[in-house]
């Protein structure tokens, strides 16, 4: 998300401290984009994500047995795309997205967080994440 001259952009979205034109302002510096005020439709910072489609439905599946929660860093407005674009809430029996809740992994506010809504203890829980350092911090909580 950032880029070498602002690496802390793609953080300060994810833990809502830019909105709005800030976003736009911080990511058209990243992007070199000349236009900063162009509408975030445009501006389409993840235009390129894609739905791994049979990994949802295998979380469909382990969830007729286990609770299971997503814990995103993302904006805001990744809550929307999850619903509206990609259909996958009902995967999951809980989502907390990072700026929503203003923290973010790995800090482990979150994680604990995320037990007390889950309402389980870090023993009775597996945690899957692509960065280590997130593993490793969840890790730390048992």
């Amino acid at each position: 998300m950032g880029s070498p001259h602002n690496p802390f952009t793609g953080a300060l979205l994810e833990i809502r401290r830019i909105r709005g034109q800030g976003l736009l302002q911080e990511g058209a510096v990243d992007r070199h984009i000349d236009d900063h005020r162009a509408g975030l439709h445009e501006f389409e910072i993840f235009a390129g994500d894609e739905l791994d489609s049979g990994l949802i439905d295998y979380i469909r599946e382990l969830k007729q047995i286990y609770r299971i929660a997503m814990l995103s860093n993302a904006p805001s407005d990744a809550r929307n795309s999850i619903i509206e674009k990609w259909h996958m809430d009902d995967a999951f029996d809980l989502i907390i997205i990072s700026a929503d809740v203003g923290l973010m992994k790995p800090d482990p506010a979150i994680y604990e967080l995320t037990l007390e809504q889950l309402g389980f203890e870090p023993h009775e829980t597996a945690f899957i994440d692509d960065f280590s350092e997130n593993i490793k911090a969840a890790r730390q909580l048992g």
